[in-house]
């Protein structure tokens, strides 16, 4: 059976009744599918046969047993699995929505959604770190928004815990080849070497940064992206507020020990998530039929929106209306101060709409000529493996 082009009603291993593809990767293929035995949807990832290795059935089926007994409400619930037939296979919780690659597709993350997502990421992260289980493959495809959230419910979640390494690790351990997707690999990773919770750290920085800028941090072929972040830290925007540009240089420090936990980045993000917050500015994403720009040209592309502050200032009652007005008839002099106030705030205004409508680029394209440095010996040839692993 072609698990690339499975028709919609096609039964699978007697039990689970395909509806339709919902992606694919390059080692699986996931279907949404109904599960005859117990009524609930499901996902569906079936794998191709020659990425699952027989050999480390036991650590495996004792892998799988552990990852079905962890549930967080943040984290993708797995629910089966099926690694030693000819279609091996999971099925896990179905997610209705978009993952957050798709989302960035159509254009950087909105700011107000900068702070739920680190989170709800954050705080999946830290319940499996505290279980010793690590990731290892943090990226925006394994990072689901679900599509119209209650209130009560979370607003991402992450999937695929544990998978790369239930489903790939005895190839990676006896060949020194990397678990994980290159463009979003830790420093420790890139070289070989064992992945540990503060790898998923490293990676969830890289996938912040993505969001706010546009840009992959480390673009190029695999070995080159890998090569990049063994002599360099990513760039941090220089438009996001001096407390997040703070997380996110810690979150990306090349030395493990000197990254945050996740429960930390968690703590963090509930503190520039409090009311009363310093103004984050993100490129705005302009509709495509908007009539003002077509007429009058492009309208300046930031976005100001409010981010919290640790320290909420104290409450004042607003003035009555005929309080202020008998306070300016009293005092002439306010009133021409607010005037001039005024004048030179519409000034400021205009001087930075005139700015913003220069030509100028918020997204960083990957770009052809970037010289990355020349890596020999053992690491040179583990990059080499590495990017021999992903070519298509």
């Amino acid at each position: 059976m072609d698990i690339t082009s499975m028709a919609p009603g096609t039964l699978v291993d007697e039990r689970y009744r395909v509806r339709g593809r919902l992606g694919a990767g390059g080692m699986s293929v996931v279907y949404r599918a109904h599960d005859e035995q117990l009524g609930r949807e499901v996902a569906l990832k079936m794998f191709r046969p020659a990425m699952v290795d027989l050999d480390d059935d036991r650590r495996r089926r004792g892998e799988v047993r552990v990852l079905a007994t962890l549930q967080h409400p943040k984290v993708v619930t797995l629910f089966d699995a099926r690694l030693d037939g000819d279609l091996p296979y999971l099925t896990t919780e179905f997610v209705d929505g978009d993952d957050l690659g798709e989302r960035l597709r159509a254009g950087v993350l909105p700011a107000d959604d900068l702070v739920p997502l680190t989170a709800a990421i954050s705080d999946a992260l830290a319940f499996m770190h505290e279980r010793g289980v690590v990731h290892r493959d943090v990226k925006p495809a394994n990072i689901l928004l679900p599509r119209d959230p209650s209130p009560s419910a979370p607003f991402a979640k992450l999937a695929d815990f544990g998978i790369a390494r239930l489903v790939d690790g005895s190839r990676s351990t006896a060949t020194g080849t990397v678990i994980g997707t290159a463009a979003y690999l830790s420093p420790e990773q890139a070289g070989g070497r064992e992945a540990g919770p503060p790898s998923d750290i490293y990676s969830l920085g890289l996938v912040l940064i993505e969001c706010v800028s546009g840009a992959m941090p480390f673009p190029g072929s695999a070995a080159e992206s890998a090569a990049a972040r063994l002599t360099r830290s990513p760039d941090v925007p220089e438009s996001l507020p001096h407390d997040w540009r703070s997380l996110l240089a810690r979150m990306t420090e090349r030395d493990p020990s000197d990254r945050p936990t996740a429960a930390e980045v968690f703590g963090s993000s509930a503190t520039l998530g409090a009311p009363y917050a310093k103004t984050l500015i993100l490129p705005a994403v302009p509709a495509a039929d908007d009539v003002t720009e077509r007429l009058v040209g492009p309208a300046p592309s930031a976005t100001r929106v409010a981010l919290p502050s640790p320290v909420a200032p104290p409450r004042v009652s607003a003035p009555q209306p005929t309080a202020v007005a008998g306070a300016l008839r009293r005092t002439p002099g306010r009133r021409l101060a607010i005037g001039i106030a005024t004048a030179a705030l519409a000034a400021l205004v205009v001087v930075i709409a005139v700015v913003w409508s220069l030509p100028h680029s918020t997204t960083a394209a990957p770009s052809q000529g970037t010289s990355y440095p020349t890596v020999s010996g053992d690491l040179g040839d583990h990059l080499a493996e590495l990017q021999r692993s992903v070519a298509p």
